[in-house]
């Protein structure tokens, strides 16, 4: 059987809706025609049986008109209450059919990845074009080295990859709709500096025969049991670090929020989410903008177009919420990576990408004001989602080597400040907030390069740097880049603009001659009627022999207009006259 695609999805919830529309309107008709037949008949009959004489029937004309009008109101309200109640239901069916959809899309591992790959979207591809080549040979490195499988009571699987005599193990989380197996640049990063790879495989819920994907809450459990198997394999020596990205950085954050062995030093999380809710609700406000910038790229966008309104998507969620709570077994309000982190007794360093478009940085931002724990946060300008490894290797990894050095220095806070915290705004010269404000936060020393936006009707007051550099402390000030308003330019007349000026310009004479012309016109269809008029009286039509004589003269188009008009007045009269003759008839 071939596969449901979301076009077509989508084409069969309007053509079920339109059938159902269809039904209802048929079936309103039939009760129409059948109430209006019914009345007519009861009438006639009632009519029969009244006398002959003229207050009887006067009387019988006004009841059967009355009767007529209860009738037909009475009819009206009955059919206009189902085609209300069909109407709510079309809408339900649509909203139920999308949430379906959405639900498959998101949380049905095989059935949603199915429509993700015919809408265009492999979430598994390891040569996408904006991948590069170092990019590309982690990945084919990591599957080509020798792993052994573990697992866990609980059925989760996972791929250890040892490193020598090694006894530091990270173990990594990949993100949504994911494997190990396209984990390769994390894990030949983390192997180069000297640690062992465990990888698992989000294991999710299964229920009914279907596995689901769980965002990280369930498997928060499943990574305090790795941990556990690693002390267990090292005799509980040696040090662990938690590292994730995308739907895995989420995972490890929540994991840092469970009771934890002491020699679990930290975690390292690349573009998290703050919760299931404000990621879902997010991706639906934003989703055009999502498609169309590239987080998500789709190779043929039209799939998802019936899926692309915001508030189609947002009724859709309450039941979505249903589908959730009956398959995983939690409410999409649990999920949330916040509540976690506030219970994190660990280090956590963050990594989050400014012009990420699909978990946007504000979320890093909100993580980083409810992390409990000793806390680091490093932003780069591009990279897009989890792309800085990609993008800004050597960045990426100074930034990775920083966190561990922390983290295994322990209680040395010599090795550690509070990150400096810098915004910059975009204003005007009176300090009118022009753009959204760009925060970025690091260590004294480190560098960050800001992003000026386009700002239509502005353009920048000078010439402005956008590589910054962090203070020795916090200041509570903020990087002001100003614009100035673009002045309005003159438009330029054009000749048909001089042709209306002139125009205008006699405007007194044009309204003298129309009026003259108008004068001449009516005495003009005057004199013409007139002469038309006598030579109709006298059996004969005149003509114009300067026109063509196939066209109607003025007085021509007068006769005939008043002689239709005329006819119709008649025949409206003889068809009154007829139904009132019918009824007495009848009667």
């Amino acid at each position: 059987m071939k596969k449901i695609i979301l076009p077509t999805l989508l084409a069969g919830l309007v053509l079920t809706a339109g059938q159902t529309l269809a039904d209802s309107t048929e079936s309103s008709t039939d009760q129409i025609l059948t109430t209006e037949v019914s009345s007519e008949t009861e009438q006639e009959l009632t009519s029969e049986e009244v006398t002959s004489e003229t207050e009887q029937d006067l009387t019988t004309e006004e009841t059967s008109t009355e009767s007529l009008e209860v009738t037909t109101g009475t009819t009206s309200e009955e059919v206009e209450q189902p085609q209300t109640n069909n109407q709510n239901d079309d809408k339900d069916l649509i909203t139920n059919l999308i949430a379906n959809t959405l639900f498959k899309l998101a949380f049905d591992k095989a059935g949603g990845e199915s429509l993700w790959v015919e809408n265009g979207i492999d979430w598994m591809a390891t040569d996408r074009a904006d991948y590069t080549e170092s990019y590309k040979q982690a990945i084919a490195w990591y599957n080509e080295q020798p792993k052994e499988e573990l697992s866990l009571a609980s059925g989760a699987v996972g791929y250890y990859l040892a490193n020598g005599d090694s006894n530091k193990t990270v173990i990594l989380a990949h993100g949504y709709r994911g494997s190990h197996s396209i984990m390769g640049p994390w894990a030949k990063m983390y192997y180069d500096l000297g640690y062992n790879v465990l990888t698992p495989d989000a294991q999710g819920i299964t229920t009914g025969g279907k596995n689901y994907i769980d965002f990280g809450w369930n498997e928060k459990s499943n990574y305090v049991n790795w941990v556990n198997l690693v002390n267990e394999m090292n005799n509980q020596e040696g040090t662990i670090l938690l590292s994730g990205v995308s739907m895995g950085a989420a995972t490890v954050l929540m994991t840092a929020g469970e009771q934890l062995p002491e020699n679990v030093i930290g975690v390292i999380a690349d573009s998290a989410y703050t919760s299931l809710e404000d990621e879902l609700n997010y991706i639906i406000e934003n989703i055009s903008t999502i498609i169309d910038m590239g987080s998500v790229k789709l190779q043929n966008k039209g799939g998802l177009d019936g899926l692309l309104d915001p508030e189609k998507l947002k009724e859709a969620l309450p039941l979505v919420d249903e589908k959730v709570q009956t398959n995983l077994g939690f409410a999409m309000a649990e999920v949330s990576t916040v509540n976690q982190v506030q219970k994190a007794t660990i280090p956590v360093g963050l990594i989050h990408n400014s012009d990420d478009t699909f978990i946007p940085q504000a979320f890093e931002n909100t993580l980083f004001d409810n992390i409990s724990a000793t806390k680091y946060i490093y932003q780069s300008p591009v990279g897009n989602h989890i792309g800085g490894i990609n993008m800004s290797y050597t960045d990426y990894v100074a930034t990775v080597k920083n966190y561990i050095e922390f983290f295994e220095a322990g209680a040395d806070a010599k090795l550690f400040s509070e990150p400096i915290t810098q915004v910059v705004t975009f204003v005007d010269k009176d300090g009118n907030v022009l753009a959204e404000p760009q925060t970025f936060h690091g260590q004294p020393g480190e560098s960050f390069e800001i992003v000026l936006p386009e700002i239509e009707g502005y353009e920048l007051a000078g010439d402005y740097q956008t590589q910054y550099t962090f203070g020795e402390e916090q200041q509570d000030i903020s990087i002001d880049i100003v614009y100035t308003e673009l002045p309005e330019e003159p438009e330029e007349s054009t000749p048909e603009e001089s042709t209306d000026s002139s125009e205008e310009t006699g405007d007194s004479s044009v309204e003298d001659l129309s009026s003259e012309d108008s004068s001449t016109e009516e005495s003009t269809i005057s004199s013409e009627e007139t002469e038309t008029s006598d030579s109709l009286d006298k059996g004969t039509v005149s003509s114009n022999n300067n026109n063509d004589s196939s066209l109607p003269q003025t007085g021509e188009v007068v006769g005939t207009s008043l002689a239709i008009v005329g006819s119709l007045f008649v025949f409206v009269a003889a068809f009154l006259n007829r139904k009132t003759l019918s009824k007495l008839v009848k009667k």
